[in-house]
């Protein structure tokens, strides 16, 4: 177990309405990401406690953003300021004591000299820049900035192992990331015909291809089993797809029975690959991929930490899958109309005069799956007596609608939403994607759409407090 206890100084009423939120990564529990909520009290303090397995650097917030270090069974004391305008002021202000506080400071030490800009690296990326322009970017910003600047570190500070090995993971798989970044979400072939590799310079597809090998020690640098593997997933199926000209249902029988194992020198990252693909497949509650390839997952992972993680989650979704529980306090309704457009008008009408907060998820969608965890519950507990929650499942299997509202304990009004009515209600509800949260004032008009108002954040909050006030 780790605990993290916490003062905030400056801390005031204003700022009651934030909670503390750590981010940590732990495979063996079957999910990449498990967000851990501390409400802060009057006095600015805080504590939380969740299990990792091993050590890790995770991923802090409150107002501003940070990296943390933790391992199984330690505490960690620090203390913060809450009026740090800035992620340097906020740096700056952290202060930690107790076993872990030689760590933090280093850890803390090296984020406050990184010589990357992140906002400038970001704005590269999103830009119609040529594969051959962001290989040289690339390459003078990690080669000769970021690399340097961590052997310094190492060679001043001396940090202790588990630091030393982050640093040395960063070093060697942050440039790769951020080449698979490119590949994969923003470049855009202008020829189908010419083969997807070579679209890039040699220099690019070897820095992607020439991976450090993975031992049990990198797993301190999350990057290893969360971005690294989804992004090379996703690198690979667009490969494989131009490869063999095939589309991605059959890509992904080639990629997992045969492409994968090309890196056969470096077996613990075939089995970070090939786990993320799993897991993302029982996540959604799909058994499909581990039926297919049951010979050669029961093989990869026998006598390994995952097996009996991957074998719990299973079997636990083929119960939920089989005999889904829904919890208390969950209404599954239909529409008395088969008629889309008038949806809306009656989710209003069933509100009487209430505000109403609408969630467009779906069954497959990781980050709607996500607020379901805490935030929704949080904030339906927070407004449940002023505010009508209705959750409209969109673009989804059905056999799996039942069993993700009971996965989650989703508790509210439910609707199923036909592939023929999301039509409508995408112009109807300004839906761009999944999630998409709608807020309805008492008079029925939806004042905002987005994303951007999912329960975790505290825009919600306010929003929803302003409306129930008019």
């Amino acid at each position: 177990m780790v605990t993290i206890n916490g003062v905030i100084e400056n801390f005031s009423k204003e700022d009651s309405i934030e909670d503390v939120k750590v981010y940590s990564y732990d495979f063996l529990t079957n999910d990449w990401a498990e967000e851990h909520q501390a409400i802060v009290d009057e006095n600015g303090h805080f504590s939380l406690q969740f299990l990792s397995a091993y050590d890790q650097v995770l991923f802090f917030r409150f107002k501003q953003s940070s990296n943390l270090f933790v391992s199984p069974n330690s505490t960690l004391d620090l203390t913060f300021d809450a009026k740090a305008a800035t992620k340097k002021e906020f740096l700056n202000s952290l202060r930690f004591t107790n076993e872990l506080a030689k760590e933090n400071e280093l850890l803390k030490k090296y984020l406050l000299n990184d010589p990357l800009d992140y906002n400038e690296l970001n704005t590269m990326m999103s830009s119609k820049t040529s594969p051959e322009e962001i290989q040289v970017y690339l390459s003078e910003l990690y080669d000769q900035k970021k690399a340097p600047y961590i052997d310094n570190f190492i060679k001043e500070n001396n940090p202790p192992k588990s630091i030393k090995n982050w640093l040395k993971i960063e070093k060697e798989l942050k440039p790769i990331i951020d080449y698979l970044q490119y590949a994969v979400f923003h470049f855009r072939a202008t020829s189908k015909e010419t083969p997807y590799k070579d679209n890039f310079p040699k220099a690019f597809t070897d820095r992607i291809d020439n991976l450090p090998i993975l031992t049990d020690k990198s797993f301190v640098n999350n990057d290893v089993y969360t971005t690294l593997p989804n992004y090379y997933n996703a690198y690979l199926g667009q490969y494989v797809q131009s490869k063999y000209q095939v589309p991605w249902v059959k890509a992904d029988s080639i990629i997992y029975s045969k492409e994968i194992f090309s890196f056969k020198n470096n077996p613990a990252f075939i089995r970070i690959l090939y786990f993320d693909r799993l897991n993302n497949s029982l996540k959604n509650n799909d058994l499909s991929f581990y039926n297919t390839h049951q010979k050669t997952i029961d093989s990869l992972f026998k006598n390994t930490v995952y097996e009996k993680a991957i074998q719990e989650k299973y079997t636990s979704t083929k119960n939920l899958i089989e005999s889904p529980q829904l919890p208390e306090n969950t209404e599954l309704l239909e529409f008395s109309s088969d008629d889309a457009t008038t949806f809306l008008d009656e989710i209003i009408k069933n509100a009487n005069g209430k505000v109403i907060y609408i969630d467009n998820w779906a069954t497959w969608c990781s980050p709607c799956k996500e607020q379901f965890k805490n935030a929704t519950p949080q904030l339906k507990e927070k407004f449940s007596e002023d505010v009508e929650f209705v959750y409209l499942c969109h673009l989804s299997d059905k056999n799996l609608y039942l069993p993700t509202i009971s996965q989650y304990k989703v508790q509210g009004k439910h609707y199923f939403i036909t592939d023929e009515q999301n039509k409508v209600l995408t112009k109807l509800l300004n839906i761009t994607g999944y999630p998409t949260y709608n807020l309805i004032n008492k008079k029925g008009e939806i004042v905002h759409s987005g994303f951007q108002f999912r329960p975790s954040e505290t825009i919600t909050t306010k929003l929803l407090t302003a409306l129930i006030k008019e």
